[in-house]
Formats: structure tokens, C-alpha cells, sequence
């Protein structure tokens, strides 16, 4: 369905499931490695690095565990920070009763003309009305 893919947006929900095992971590790894681009907005970084310290500190991983994984998820190379139009984004949040952060990551998929994928039932069900989304559950590499 998505081989011939090059660009999406992936959300947190699914870039750590490249760094922690879950029920879609196949999915991700496979993404990571077969997508040219993928977009994500800045706050990407903080959510990731947040996941990181939470694992921390419920003793599931290691301080240096955490450090390393975020280095290594800051070094996929063909991440790339974009970032959506703020009031746009705030739009969104507002008519589909939804924060701001998965907010961002729908209008960045409106804005790079860009399917955003994630493992988020509930970002899945409001955000495609609005724009292309794919369940982690649909995808087939």
C-alpha cells in the first residue's frame, strides 16, 4: 500500500515506537528506513525526549539509555523539522477538539501535501476529516 511512498509525516506515537518495543515498532522501523522525508514538527523533539525521561524515571531504562536513543532519533537522516502555520494548526485544535500538539501534526500534513501516520486512535479518527491519515493498523510495507 505504501512502498511507493517517499514522504509522510509521523507523529510521536509512532517515531517511539522506533526506540522503545510496541505494537507497532516493526511498522515504524520499516517507515524510517523505506521514507525520502519525513516531517515533523519541532515539538517532535520535546515529546520524544519527554518519553525518554518518563521510561527514565519508572526505571525501564537508563539515564544513558535515554541519551543515546535520543541521539539516535535525532540522527535519522531523513528527519526534517518543518514547521506548520501556527494559526492554522490552533484552527484545527479548535473545530476538532484536539490539542494543539496533534494539532501541528495535522497541519503540517495539509501543508507538505502528506499523509500523517500514526499509531493515535483517536488523532486517526478526528484528524481524517480533515486530512490524510493512516492508522499504524493499515499500513502494509
Amino acid at each position: 500500500m505504501l512502498s511507493e511512498l517517499n514522504k509522510a509525516i509521523l507523529d510521536a506515537s509512532m517515531l517511539i515506537q522506533t526506540l522503545v518495543r510496541e505494537r507497532y515498532t516493526d511498522t515504524a522501523l520499516k517507515l524510517v528506513g523505506m521514507l525520502k522525508a519525513i516531517c515533523v514538527p519541532s515539538l517532535i523533539l520535546y515529546e520524544i525526549g519527554n518519553a525518554l525521561v518518563i521510561l527514565t524515571r519508572k526505571n525501564l531504562i537508563t539515564k544513558e539509555d535515554a541519551v543515546r536513543k535520543f541521539k539516535s532519533f535525532s540522527s535519522i537522516p531523513t528527519l526534517n523539522i518543518m514547521e506548520p502555520t501556527l494559526g492554522r494548526a490552533i484552527e484545527i485544535a479548535i473545530e476538532l477538539k484536539i490539542t494543539l500538539y496533534d494539532a501541528s501534526y495535522l497541519a503540517l500534513a495539509l501543508e507538505a501535501d502528506a499523509p500523517l501516520i500514526t499509531a493515535d486512535r483517536e488523532l486517526y479518527d478526528k484528524g481524517k476529516k480533515m486530512a490524510k491519515v493512516i492508522h499504524a493498523s493499515e499500513v502494509i510495507l
